[in-house]
């Protein structure tokens, strides 16, 4: 009984874990895509070229 309660406790730790994992993925993910906007947004204003710092990577 008292192992089957750990494992619970266990699987809940992992689940909580992989969820905020996943959240920060999609906000970092969310952050890059509004600035990729902005650039396109600001390109189309200036005339020179200009490349998001992730191109490079």
């Amino acid at each position: 009984m008292k192992k089957n309660s750990i494992f619970h406790l266990f699987t809940a730790i992992i689940f909580i874990c992989l969820g905020t994992a996943a959240s920060e993925l999609l906000k970092s993910f969310h952050t890059h895509f509004l600035f990729y906007l902005f650039l396109k947004i600001f390109k189309t204003k200036q005339k020179e070229p200009m490349h998001p710092p992730y191109y490079i990577l």
